[in-house]
């Protein structure tokens, strides 16, 4: 493989995609390091580690990449790299557990009437929630 950060960006993109997280933070790391300001890389690095339940080094990556990207003036990565930690932050603060059965009543609970929920697991984080 080339020293071309943004084919290993790719090629670490394409992992994720098919589910290989461990993979992709390979590439991103080896990204990350032929291209320390790549706030994209720091990015895809918290969301794959994320995918692997790491949930500390995941904190720990998308930290680095707001610094990067505040640092780059890179504001859309920015946004979204703050909107991934505080998900990451309020998920691991919750204190409980629950079933995605337990989760879904819950919903349907406190907003009866509104359109059904779509339950998505999210490795290391719990259960994300869509409406569809």
């Amino acid at each position: 493989m080339p020293d071309d950060p943004v084919a290993r960006f790719g090629l670490a993109g394409v992992y994720l995609e098919a589910g290989q997280a461990e993979s992709a933070i390979i590439e991103y790391e080896e990204t990350i390091r032929l291209k320390p300001d790549y706030s994209a890389a720091h990015r895809g690095l918290g969301r794959a580690l994320e995918r692997a339940g790491r949930r500390e080094e995941a904190q720990a990556a998308y930290r680095k990449g707001l610094e990067v990207a505040a640092r780059r003036g890179d504001l859309q990565t920015k946004k979204e790299i703050e909107v991934f930690l505080r998900r990451l932050d309020t998920a691991g603060s919750c204190g409980h557990t629950m079933t995605k059965e337990q989760f879904r009543v819950e919903c349907l609970r406190l907003s009866p009437g509104r359109p059904p929920w779509r339950l998505r697991g999210v490795m290391g984080t719990g259960v994300t929630v869509r409406r569809v």
